[in-house]
């Protein structure tokens, strides 16, 4: 490994944040410090914890997005409206909420 890169966790801590609190930043988009992906592992540049500590200008556009969960079917329970949907068109909520979620 390049000794200009290190772990996403190393740089949060050089800039003061928790892992929690840079993992939350990050997903927020307002980690200040350009996050890179190698692989499967996010890094940072030495360069650019340098430069953000002599400038204070967040590089947090400059990142690579984080990826967004996505619950495809909705669980719980249903609202009433829900049940009288499902009634009307003679499906279970579990069949109406899949048919919404466009999965089979």
């Amino acid at each position: 490994m390049h000794a200009d890169i290190i772990s996403f966790q190393l740089a949060a801590s050089r800039i003061g944040y928790s892992s929690a609190a840079a993992y939350v930043a990050r997903r927020r988009s307002i980690f200040p410090i350009r996050v890179r992906q190698i692989g499967s592992k996010l890094v940072c540049f030495e360069s650019d914890i340098q430069e953000y500590l002599r400038t204070g200008e967040s590089q947090a556009c400059l990142s690579v997005p984080a990826i967004k969960k996505v619950v495809a079917v909705k669980t719980g329970r249903p609202k009433m409206a829900e049940s009288l949907e499902a009634g009307r068109k003679g499906l279970t909520v579990t069949q109406l909420r899949k048919s919404k979620a466009g999965v089979q």
